[in-house]
């Protein structure tokens, strides 16, 4: 079964994806996992954009836009060729115009989400997401 990826990094043009190996149950008859495929759209829009196929579990989207909510869903890929169903999805937003380009760090339990102003002034913008790893 997939699970909803987790945010590893973001920023105000990009957001990096994560998540966990999938296993393709023994009853299923389109093979081993060999790859997998990210989705992504601006929230409340219809169409999905697809990265290209990756063997890593993680996955970064550029290119996005500032201060802009989007949706995340990863597929299996299948050895056979047989894209798997999407997860659930994930909603992140992009960090706005006024901060600089890093504004998260990973730690092993938790995201913690740093942003500071274009003057470099600390401004903390902290979210906790618990991680099931």
């Amino acid at each position: 079964m997939a699970r909803v990826p987790f945010v590893r990094m973001r920023n105000g043009s990009s957001v990096t994806v994560w998540w966990r190996e999938w296993r393709n149950p023994p009853d299923r008859g389109s093979g081993p996992v060999s790859a997998y495929v990210v989705y992504y759209r601006r929230r409340m829009e219809t169409d999905w954009e697809a990265l290209q196929q990756t063997r890593s579990k993680m996955a970064a989207v550029t290119g996005l836009r500032q201060d802009t909510e989007y949706e995340f869903r990863v597929a299996a890929v299948h050895q056979s060729g047989v894209v798997g169903i999407p997860s659930p999805t994930l909603s992140v937003s992009t960090c706005g115009s006024m901060y600089s380009s890093m504004c998260n760090t990973i730690l092993k339990s938790f995201v913690l989400l740093y942003c500071f102003t274009s003057s470099h002034e600390p401004w903390l913008l902290v979210h906790f997401q618990r991680l099931v790893v």
